[in-house]
């Protein structure tokens, strides 16, 4: 959070204390697990030939890591990359990993 402008430090603060951020937040860890498990229900055929990338943090856990690479392996297009020097929020640490396998994505479906 501290890499990010104080005006948007500021905005982030009133959000964060909101009783309906909380509200929002136990919502989705409640649910993550069976949003999931139907993504990967409904996509697990189509998942072969997906372009997939999967980005994990360079301060994961060796658990972490281990949990995200036979995601990235359930595609034949699929990748694992590590975004360097990042924290657990990956886009804010590293944008630009996260915008070259964007890009990377978008070039492989318009080919």
């Amino acid at each position: 959070m501290w890499k990010l402008p104080p005006e948007a430090r500021r905005v982030l603060g009133r959000m964060w204390t909101r009783p309906q951020f909380f509200e929002a937040l136990g919502s989705q860890i409640e649910r993550v697990s069976q949003s999931a498990a139907e993504m990967l229900r409904e996509t697990h055929e189509n998942l072969v030939d997906m372009p997939l990338i999967v980005m994990s943090s360079s301060a994961a856990r060796e658990r972490r890591i281990a949990a995200d690479l036979p995601l990235a392996k359930q595609s034949r297009r699929g990748r694992h990359i590590v975004a360097p020097e990042s924290g657990h929020w990956v886009p804010l640490d590293a944008p630009q990993p996260v915008i070259d396998a964007i890009v990377d994505i978008v070039d492989q479906v318009r080919a």
